[in-house]
């Protein structure tokens, strides 16, 4: 009878450790400013902001990493960003295994008005959509090269905002570009929207920084030529 207690009990200790790991075995939440995470990691942000205001970290630019599937920046965090003029830069994975972003924003609390900033913001960005790139292609030249990207947002985009993307391949080697605004509706090239200057960041591609958007255009056209 001793013996089947015992064997009882150890199965009993075998089941329970299996249903309840120790508390040491539980993964860690990711960071994200080294891994992409799902959601905008606001409390991270927070902390970080907190850190800086307090002398504890140099850095006023905070960096973290996130999946498409995030989406909205609180304006509390972009204002405070700007009235502590400081720095965030989002980049955004298509996969958390992916060893470049699709795209990155970067929201310059520095030299710009992000401080008044009031409405939450969509990072969302679709580049070369066929909708899009297609509508391009029929009404522009057949030798104009370009890129188009699209903003989920509605196309009010924060002040000191810039988002950098790597271009097309035959647009590659420009380190300036012309952006144009684009009506889906119409088919029709929206007056020039300003430049696209060369981003050193990654190098898997050709990388331009886009800092200058049209309020309420969220289409657009990067080319190295000019178009009429």
């Amino acid at each position: 009878m001793l013996l089947r207690k015992k064997g009882l009990a150890c199965f009993l200790a075998a089941a329970t450790a299996m249903a309840f790991p120790a508390v040491s075995g539980f993964a860690a939440d990711p960071d994200p400013s080294q891994t992409p995470v799902a959601d905008i990691p606001e409390e991270y942000i927070w902390e970080q902001i907190e850190k800086i205001e307090s002398g504890e970290i140099e850095d006023v630019f905070i960096r973290v990493k996130v999946l498409e599937s995030a989406q909205i920046i609180p304006a509390e965090i972009l204002s405070a960003i700007g009235e502590q003029d400081m720095g965030l830069t989002v980049s955004v994975y298509e996969s958390a295994s992916d060893q470049y972003p699709a795209y990155e924003w970067t929201f310059n609390g520095i030299m710009s008005g992000l401080e008044a900033t009031q409405e939450d913001f969509d990072i969302g960005v679709e580049i070369d959509s066929a909708e899009v790139y297609n509508g391009v292609d029929s009404v522009v030249a057949e030798d104009v090269n370009f890129t188009t990207f699209s903003l989920d947002c509605n196309g009010n985009v924060p002040a000191g905002a810039i988002l950098c993307m790597p271009a097309a391949d035959e647009t590659a080697y420009y380190e300036m570009q012309n952006v144009y605004g684009y009506s889906r509706g119409s088919k029709a090239i929206l007056e020039f929207g300003g430049g696209a200057g060369y981003a050193d960041s990654y190098t898997n591609g050709w990388w331009m920084s886009v800092s200058e958007f049209q309020s309420g255009v969220r289409d657009y056209i990067m080319t190295p030529d000019k178009l009429e």
